[in-house]
């Protein structure tokens, strides 16, 4: 089972930066030759007094995810199934203490009607999104939302690609990976939020199942022995300090690697963004859109063959040079509330944006990308 490396990730940040000729580091980094974490240490340290230095970071990422991905985006799209939760995380609108928060849970029906809509849409990732909700804990019952996604999927997709249904909930347990394993699904996500375990104890109260640092830290541990080896790993930025929480999940990542073979198939970079009814109005550990770039670059540099996962927490001007600095997976509309597609609702769990898909992919088209995983049923045109 995985630990985190205290000790050692300290002891790399607190080195003083040695003069290391930056540019011919990079130079070594290919996809098949990632930086290792010591290199990535160094280049924190390189860039934390070098904008040029940053630059050219920024740069040879987006030449290492070009080798790999050339200039292709991954698009997904997320579907709240409940935002019931038993938790009591104190900067998420959802907190079960947040009694302004309006509850839902999709019935079956619901939920099947909500994907049929985000697949008319043209998506074919689906992300689906719970809470922990006590209802959903029974035996087989998150397994029915999951079969529903697959079936539907299923229905609108072509041999070349079928699409993905992955799932981002609680920390299942061996019967849960089974259940939905065989029900359809692809891939799991979950963030660790903070891999700094005093942050991560203040941020989740004892009295909620999340509060278990050990039990979510092994949770890829369970979905790999029950066969999901489709992995999404990564923190809210905003909550530890982030070179701390970047070097911890490129050595969890590496762990997975040299443990089970299993390389993350995305890394994700949220950050944190106020939500009405949280305790938290503020990031503990602000992070700005510049060190956003750079631990994206970073990721990338580290995982060239995973997906650098973006999000509409923010604005499109950023998400578009972090396309350019590393980045590879992203959705554009966007409900952040069970139904939101079918019935479009203010509620959500965080300050978002949602973009027009088809102007957005017009924008994205006119940079040079193309989209994977998406089928659009109007063929976009700029």
């Amino acid at each position: 089972m995985y630990k985190v490396p205290d000790r050692k990730i300290r002891e790399l940040l607190d080195r003083p930066f040695d003069g290391s000729d930056i540019r011919a580091i990079l130079g070594t980094i290919s996809p098949s030759a990632p930086a290792s974490l010591e290199t990535v240490a160094e280049l924190i340290r390189a860039c934390e007094s070098s904008p040029d230095l940053q630059r050219e970071v920024i740069r040879r990422a987006d030449e290492v995810k070009k080798d790999v991905f050339d200039n292709k985006i991954k698009l997904f799209v997320p579907v709240y199934i409940s935002n019931i939760c038993i938790n009591k995380c104190l900067y998420c609108a959802y907190r079960s203490p947040n009694i302004d928060m309006p509850r839902r849970m999709l019935t079956p029906d619901e939920f099947r009607a909500e994907i049929r809509e985000v697949l008319s849409m043209g998506y074919r990732v689906l992300e689906l999104v719970t809470g922990e909700t006590p209802s959903l804990k029974e035996p087989g019952a998150l397994a029915t939302y999951v079969r529903i996604a697959r079936e539907e999927l299923d229905k609108v997709s072509d041999g070349n690609e079928k699409g993905e249904v992955i799932l981002m909930s609680w920390t299942l347990d061996d019967e849960g990976f089974s259940s939905v394993k065989d029900a359809g699904l692809d891939g799991f996500y979950i963030w660790q939020e903070t891999y700094d375990e005093k942050v991560f104890r203040d941020l989740h109260p004892d009295d909620s199942p999340k509060s278990e640092f050990k039990k979510r830290l092994e949770v890829f541990d369970r979905a790999i022995w029950k066969g999901i080896r489709k992995i999404g790993m990564g923190v809210l930025f905003g909550l530890g300090r982030w070179e701390y929480d970047v070097l911890a999940t490129i050595d969890h990542g590496r762990y997975l690697e040299k443990t089970y073979g299993v390389c993350p198939d995305a890394i994700g970079v949220p950050r944190f963004k106020k939500a009405d009814g949280a305790i938290l109005a503020e990031a503990p550990n602000p992070v700005t859109d510049e060190q956003l770039k750079l631990a994206t670059a970073l990721y990338r540099l580290a995982f060239p063959q995973s997906h650098i996962f973006l999000n509409t927490r923010e604005k499109l001007t950023l998400l578009i040079e972090l396309l350019e600095g590393g980045g590879s997976e992203m959705n554009i509309a966007c409900a952040v509330y069970p139904g939101g597609y079918t019935e479009p609702t203010k509620d959500r769990q965080f300050d978002f944006y949602s973009f027009p898909t088809e102007t957005t992919m017009a924008k994205l088209q006119e940079k040079g990308f193309e989209f994977t995983y998406f089928e659009n049923p109007t063929a976009v045109k700029i």
